[in-house]
């Protein structure tokens, strides 16, 4: 199994990602991004590719009714040729709300939407293009470039159905392990079985912090993550996965802690944590410190990161010598 980092900000510019890049590029893994409507997240990549970097980038989620299917694969390969190296771009709607206003299809059927955008953007990145059978098939440039993989977000299992069929890869976010065990995957395998494909590879986004004295987890998360829950798509999989959520926010904080969505305690029990995902199958965790980001900056967010992933790495070559 993968471990990742991800840098959780919106950006204004490319100074804080970049110490994010040297720690993908001192650990060999990949930096992940989400949609940043500032200083746009492919344009930030762009430019740690010019700064001299190479590194596997992705960005997760990229809001897909922001640009056409062409346009996003354009933007993926340019990425990956810019860089020289993989990118992973997984795509989604973003807020109901805001989709609806760009795209009234992506509001009314966000899983259909996203399902055929993917498609799209993955016949395109594969040299088949759109409507490929048609009179007037619409087909990228040839250019040679290392490989693409396009996926999208998932939350609930109609849509792990629609993207098994689909994608190349999936992307969890505030996914308690046991509702992505017990009820993603197998509707992902289900999706994957209909079209007789492997099942997309799955990327899990944990949530973390190293504890300190000076840490409260319920702050740290309430940072973190407190205005998903005010989301509906987000507070219905939270419910389904055996969240008690009330509507009043601080107390939901807590609600979901108890499902164990974020990883909080010593690097080493952080790193047992990660293990585990590696256990029900999934194929990349992404640690991801936003908490620890807002409240102390990017730098305490990327040492933790650090200590975590160094426990990993001593962990393998122990049970590497030992065998």
């Amino acid at each position: 199994m993968k471990v990742s980092i991800l840098f959780a900000a919106q950006a204004d510019g490319v100074a804080d990602l970049k110490l994010y890049g040297r720690l993908a590029e001192q650990q060999s893994c990949r930096l992940w991004i989400g949609q940043s409507l500032l200083v746009e997240s492919h344009q930030l990549f762009a430019a740690l590719a010019g700064s001299g970097m190479s590194i596997d980038v992705g960005i997760s989620v990229a809001i897909a009714p922001l640009r056409t299917p062409y346009d996003a694969a354009v933007q993926a390969r340019s990425l990956a040729k810019l860089m020289r190296r993989s990118v992973s771009v997984a795509y989604g709607i973003g807020t109901p709300a805001f989709a609806e206003t760009l795209n009234a299809a992506a509001g009314s059927t966000p899983g259909s939407f996203t399902r055929e955008y993917v498609r799209d953007v993955k016949s395109l990145v594969n040299g088949a293009g759109i409507n490929s059978e048609g009179p007037n098939p619409v087909r990228l440039y040839p250019m040679d470039a290392p490989s693409v993989e396009i996926g999208c977000g998932l939350l609930r299992p109609r849509m792990a159905v629609k993207a098994g069929a689909v994608a190349d890869f999936v992307v969890t976010w505030l996914t308690p392990k046991s509702y992505l065990h017990n009820v993603l995957m197998p509707e992902l395998q289900r999706g994957a079985d209909s079209e007789n494909r492997e099942r997309p590879r799955v990327v899990a986004i944990l949530q973390c912090a190293i504890a300190a004295d000076t840490r409260n987890p319920v702050q740290l998360s309430y940072v973190g993550y407190s205005g998903h829950l005010q989301q509906p798509h987000y507070r219905d999989m939270l419910a389904k996965a055996g969240a008690v959520l009330t509507g009043e926010i601080a107390n939901d904080v807590r609600a979901t802690l108890k499902t164990g969505i974020f990883a909080y305690g010593s690097a080493s029990e952080i790193a047992d944590e990660i293990r585990t995902y590696a256990d029900i199958g999934v194929d990349e965790v992404v640690l991801n410190m936003v908490g620890v980001a807002a409240v102390e900056g990017h730098q305490a967010a990327i040492d933790d990161m650090k200590q975590v992933m160094d426990c990993l790495e001593s962990r393998t070559t122990t049970g590497a010598k030992n065998e």
